[in-house]
């Protein structure tokens, strides 16, 4: 179980960061759905794992990913 007091508040460059790769993401899916179900699919997740854990190296704080999701 993690403590409390070591959760940290969002700062508004983490929210702008957070909206930046969300952003990214969804253009990048627009363009990614048109290729076949299958390929697309494999390329979207390896796109949006690399982008959870950029915006988690990023961010640093407890929720980020869920943000990002």
């Amino acid at each position: 179980m993690i403590a409390v007091e070591s959760f940290k508040r969002f700062r508004v460059i983490d929210i702008v960061i957070i909206a930046i790769l969300s952003g990214i993401w969804f253009l990048l899916s627009l363009g990614i759905n048109r290729l076949d179900p299958q390929i697309s699919y494999i390329f979207s997740l390896l796109i949006i794992i690399f982008l959870m854990t950029f915006v988690v190296y990023l961010v640093r704080k407890a929720g980020s990913a869920t943000l990002f999701f």
